[in-house]
C-alpha cells in the first residue's frame, strides 16, 4: 500500500487494528502509547510523532519501506557514489 497522507496512514492502522479484533485500549497498551495518541493517529493527525507510530505500526504488523532515498546522511557517501 502506498501511503500519501496522514490521514491514509491513519486509517490503514484502523483496519489492521479492527482486522485483528483488536479494541483502542488493547492496542494502546500493547503498543506503549496512550489512547489518545493512537485515536489522533487513526484520524490522521498530522503532528503525530514518529517513535509512537512506529510502536504502533510495529505492533499491529505493519511495516513500513522507504523508496528512493539516500540511506547515508553522510554527505561524503553520496559523493563517493556519484564516482562510482
Amino acid at each position: 500500500m502506498e501511503l500519501t497522507s496522514a490521514s491514509s496512514l491513519g486509517a490503514e492502522v484502523r483496519r489492521k487494528r479492527k482486522s485483528l479484533k483488536l479494541t483502542l485500549e488493547q492496542t494502546a497498551l500493547v503498543s506503549g502509547v496512550s489512547m489518545s495518541f493512537l485515536r489522533g493517529l487513526e484520524k490522521g493527525k498530522e503532528s503525530c510523532q514518529l517513535a509512537p507510530t512506529l510502536k504502533v505500526l510495529r505492533a499491529l504488523g505493519i511495516s513500513v519501506r522507504l523508496d528512493g532515498l539516500a540511506l547515508s546522511t553522510d554527505p561524503r557517501a553520496s559523493q563517493r557514489e556519484a564516482s562510482d
